[in-house]
Order: structure tokens, then C-alpha cells, then sequence
């Protein structure tokens, strides 16, 4: 009676990794149809490209971060737009009262950044030491927003 337990034992622990490599494989499949988005690094390779540049001023360091927010801020908005053609009506009513929350968050944190930074170092500086983290505040929203339309638009194929 042991011998065939063991037996079966053996021949189930030889069989599940098997199973599962051809579960993998097949959503493997699914998952080379659907390309990661790009844009947050897109929009990176740009901003650090703008301040590789030679004898670059504080004003000039501004003006790229200013410049990089403002594209992750636009993109976080056709992002949000695309996300209402992959969510249900439910879902995208949440997305939409979260984004009106993170809104708010980051006007607040702005506002914070701004009154933190103005008065303590030289000018510029502070300036685009506050541009910069309000940069990084809407890349990570970004990043969010397209990581839930990977994993949604991953879900749906793999659901079919």
C-alpha cells in the first residue's frame, strides 16, 4: 500500500510542473499580443536628454522639467480616456472618482512643494527642485494608469 502511494505521489510530482509549463506557455502566447506601453520612458529619454546638455542653467533645468511634467500630465489624461474603452461603466466611474482624488492630492502636494521650496534656497533652484517632484508625482500616475490598462487588456485576452 505505501509502494502505491508513493508511486502516485511520484508520478504526480512529475506530472503538475509539466501542467503548469503548458498553462505558462499558452498565456505566454496571449501575452506576446499585447505590447507594454512605452511613454513613460519615452518621455524620460527626453527629459534626460534635455539636461545632458552642456553648461545647462537652472532656468534651462526648469524649463525641461516643466516641460517633461506637462507631457506626463497630458498623457495621464489621454490615458485615463483610453482606460473608459476597457472598463465597465462601474469601473470607469471609480477610475474617474479616484483620478478627481489623485487631482486633488497632487494640487495639494504642489502647493506644498511650492511654499516648502520658495523661500529656502537660491532662485531657480528651489524652483526646479519643486518642477521636479511634482514630475516624478505625475510619472508614477502614469505608470499606474498604464500598468491598469496592461493588466486589464492581459486579463481580457487571457479570459478568452
Amino acid at each position: 500500500m505505501k509502494k502505491i502511494i508513493l508511486l502516485i505521489a511520484v508520478i504526480v510530482l512529475c506530472t503538475v510542473p509539466f501542467c503548469f509549463s503548458q498553462v505558462r506557455n499558452s498565456i505566454k502566447e496571449k501575452v506576446e499580443n499585447i505590447s507594454h506601453p512605452n511613454i513613460p520612458k519615452k518621455i524620460d529619454d527626453e527629459f534626460n536628454s534635455c539636461l545632458e546638455k552642456e553648461d545647462i542653467t537652472y532656468h534651462q533645468m526648469l524649463q525641461c522639467t516643466i516641460e517633461g511634467k506637462n507631457k506626463y500630465n497630458i498623457e495621464i489624461e489621454k490615458m485615463v480616456k483610453k482606460l473608459k474603452k476597457v472598463l465597465s461603466d462601474e469601473q470607469y466611474s471609480k477610475l474617474i472618482k479616484s483620478q478627481q482624488k489623485w487631482q486633488e492630492f497632487y494640487e495639494q502636494d504642489n502647493s506644498f512643494l511650492d511654499s516648502t521650496f520658495g523661500d529656502n534656497y537660491p532662485p531657480y533652484m528651489p524652483i526646479t527642485i519643486s518642477e521636479n517632484y511634482k514630475l516624478l508625482n505625475a510619472k508614477y500616475r502614469l505608470e499606474q494608469l498604464y500598468e491598469i490598462l496592461y493588466s486589464t487588456e492581459l486579463y481580457k485576452q487571457n479570459a478568452n
